[in-house]
């Protein structure tokens, strides 16, 4: 099930996060987002969303629960929910980073319909290396 993101779900994921997100509660609250809840039951599996970054892009994020199996539906679903904020925000262009040791991250990040446009050298807060995806309408 999908649903709207509500204010502690990022803590309702726990320490086993699939990724250190690079956003906290308070920083969806402050700008301009549209986020949503993957629910399997009544656990938080995973946290999808879109910033606006500014007028026409948008940068859209994922943090799952450790080895959450992503599957065709969830796959889908998040199709969905990108076109839907891209037409609600008025965004030509939606960016996302993927970590370059994670070909998992990055072969999603395909199947969403997003283009790597790039490597970024010792961008990740850890210092390592990521890849710029993007999908431009």
């Amino acid at each position: 099930m999908i649903r709207q993101y509500e204010f502690g779900d990022v803590l309702a994921l726990g320490e086993q996060k699939e990724e250190t997100p690079f956003l906290q509660d308070e920083d969806l609250m402050e700008h301009e987002n549209i986020t949503w809840t993957y629910m399997d039951g009544n656990k938080v599996v995973a946290i999808i969303g879109v910033v606006k970054m500014w007028s026409g892009v948008g940068q859209c994020f994922a943090m799952t629960r450790k080895h959450y199996h992503k599957g065709v539906g969830y796959t889908r679903g998040t199709i969905r929910k990108m076109d839907d904020a891209m037409k609600a925000m008025d965004l030509s262009r939606m960016q996302t980073y993927v970590r370059a040791d994670r070909p998992d991250f990055r072969r999603w990040a395909e199947l969403l319909g997003m283009d790597c446009e790039g490597l970024m050298r010792k961008s990740s807060p850890d210092g390592g290396d990521m890849y710029l995806y993007a999908r431009v309408d």
